[in-house]
């Protein structure tokens, strides 16, 4: 859920050019629970899900609080 929170804050952070290398090491990273036999696929996808929309939640939460 971690990755899938930070995705969209990293990939706005860094250079358009560098941007498909964030999401190709990200979903690298979450492809190791899987390996190691830590998490099914399912978990794995389901919270890198859930954390992107969280973490997109979170900042349309704090874009209404900057508008005010």
């Amino acid at each position: 859920m971690h990755l899938g929170a930070i995705a969209g804050p990293l990939t706005r952070l860094t250079p358009k050019r560098f941007r498909p290398l964030v999401w190709t090491g990200l979903l690298g990273l979450a492809s190791t629970r899987i390996v190691l036999l830590a998490h099914y696929a399912s978990d794995v996808i389901a919270g890198l899900v859930i954390g992107a929309i969280l973490g997109r939640s979170m900042r349309k939460l704090t874009e209404i609080d900057k508008q005010s």
